[in-house]
Protein backbone atom coordinates (compact mmCIF):
# COMPACT_ATOMS: atom_id res chain seq x y z
CA UNK A 1 0.00 0.00 0.00
CA UNK A 2 1.64 3.21 -1.00
CA UNK A 3 0.74 6.65 0.27
CA UNK A 4 -1.09 5.16 3.23
CA UNK A 5 -3.08 7.57 5.34
CA UNK A 6 -1.93 7.57 8.96
CA UNK A 7 -2.84 9.83 11.84
CA UNK A 8 -0.89 9.76 15.10
CA UNK A 9 -1.96 11.77 18.13
CA UNK A 10 0.25 12.00 21.22
CA UNK A 11 -1.28 13.10 24.51
CA UNK A 12 0.95 13.65 27.53
CA UNK A 13 -0.73 13.06 30.88
CA UNK A 14 0.29 13.68 34.46
CA UNK A 15 2.77 11.37 36.13
CA UNK A 16 4.94 10.64 33.09
CA UNK A 17 2.19 8.86 31.16
CA UNK A 18 1.56 9.20 27.45
CA UNK A 19 -1.26 7.98 25.21
CA UNK A 20 -0.49 7.50 21.53
CA UNK A 21 -3.56 7.03 19.34
CA UNK A 22 -2.88 5.60 15.89
CA UNK A 23 -5.51 5.70 13.12
CA UNK A 24 -5.33 4.46 9.54
CA UNK A 25 -2.87 2.31 7.67
CA UNK A 26 0.62 1.39 8.83
CA UNK A 27 2.90 0.27 6.02
CA UNK A 28 6.39 0.71 4.59
CA UNK A 29 5.55 4.24 3.38
CA UNK A 30 4.93 5.63 6.86
CA UNK A 31 6.44 3.09 9.28
CA UNK A 32 9.73 4.95 9.81
CA UNK A 33 7.90 8.15 10.78
CA UNK A 34 5.61 6.22 13.11
CA UNK A 35 8.56 4.48 14.74
CA UNK A 36 10.32 7.81 15.36
CA UNK A 37 7.17 9.23 16.94
CA UNK A 38 6.63 6.15 19.10
CA UNK A 39 10.26 6.17 20.24
CA UNK A 40 10.03 9.87 21.13
CA UNK A 41 6.81 9.27 23.09
CA UNK A 42 8.34 6.32 24.95
CA UNK A 43 11.59 8.16 25.66
CA UNK A 44 9.86 10.80 27.78
CA UNK A 45 7.35 8.47 29.43
CA UNK A 46 7.28 6.07 32.32
CA UNK A 47 4.07 4.53 30.96
CA UNK A 48 2.98 4.45 27.33
CA UNK A 49 -0.51 3.44 26.17
CA UNK A 50 -0.75 2.76 22.44
CA UNK A 51 -4.33 2.78 21.13
CA UNK A 52 -4.44 0.74 17.91
CA UNK A 53 -8.20 0.20 17.69
CA UNK A 54 -8.55 2.43 14.62
CA UNK A 55 -5.69 0.91 12.62
CA UNK A 56 -7.14 -0.50 9.39
CA UNK A 57 -3.99 -2.03 7.86
CA UNK A 58 -0.75 -3.27 9.39
CA UNK A 59 2.11 -4.82 7.43
CA UNK A 60 5.16 -6.62 8.80
CA UNK A 61 7.10 -3.35 9.18
CA UNK A 62 4.34 -2.03 11.43
CA UNK A 63 4.32 -5.25 13.40
CA UNK A 64 8.08 -4.84 13.92
CA UNK A 65 7.42 -1.43 15.52
CA UNK A 66 5.06 -3.08 18.00
CA UNK A 67 7.65 -5.75 18.79
CA UNK A 68 10.21 -2.98 19.40
CA UNK A 69 7.82 -1.36 21.91
CA UNK A 70 7.25 -4.72 23.58
CA UNK A 71 11.02 -5.07 24.02
CA UNK A 72 11.13 -1.70 25.77
CA UNK A 73 8.47 -3.06 28.10
CA UNK A 74 10.49 -6.23 28.77
CA UNK A 75 13.64 -4.24 29.43
CA UNK A 76 11.75 -2.14 31.96
CA UNK A 77 12.58 1.19 30.35
CA UNK A 78 8.92 2.04 29.69
CA UNK A 79 5.72 0.37 30.85
CA UNK A 80 3.83 -0.28 27.60
CA UNK A 81 0.17 -1.19 27.21
CA UNK A 82 -1.39 -1.78 23.80
CA UNK A 83 -5.07 -1.31 23.12
CA UNK A 84 -6.52 -3.44 20.33
CA UNK A 85 -9.91 -5.12 20.22
CA UNK A 86 -9.91 -8.82 19.37
CA UNK A 87 -12.17 -8.22 16.38
CA UNK A 88 -9.81 -5.71 14.75
CA UNK A 89 -6.88 -6.50 12.47
CA UNK A 90 -4.27 -5.48 15.05
CA UNK A 91 -5.94 -7.42 17.84
CA UNK A 92 -5.95 -10.56 15.72
CA UNK A 93 -2.28 -10.09 14.79
CA UNK A 94 -1.28 -9.55 18.42
CA UNK A 95 -3.08 -12.75 19.31
CA UNK A 96 -1.53 -14.77 16.46
CA UNK A 97 1.98 -13.50 17.21
CA UNK A 98 1.43 -13.88 20.97
CA UNK A 99 2.76 -10.38 21.56
CA UNK A 100 0.16 -10.16 24.32
CA UNK A 101 2.30 -12.63 26.25
CA UNK A 102 5.02 -9.96 26.39
CA UNK A 103 3.10 -6.73 26.80
CA UNK A 104 -0.39 -6.12 28.23
CA UNK A 105 -3.07 -5.85 25.55
CA UNK A 106 -6.41 -4.30 26.50
CA UNK A 107 -9.64 -4.38 24.53
CA UNK A 108 -10.46 -0.74 25.26
CA UNK A 109 -8.57 2.34 26.36
CA UNK A 110 -8.12 2.14 30.14
CA UNK A 111 -9.52 4.89 32.31
CA UNK A 112 -6.64 7.29 32.87
CA UNK A 113 -6.52 10.13 35.37
CA UNK A 114 -5.42 13.34 33.72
Amino acid sequence: MSGAVLDVAVERLAGGRTVVTVRGEIDLANADDLERRMDAAAEDSDALVVDLNDVTYLDTRGLRILVHLARRHQEGTTQVTMVAGRDGIVGRLLEITRLGDVVPVRQALPQLDV
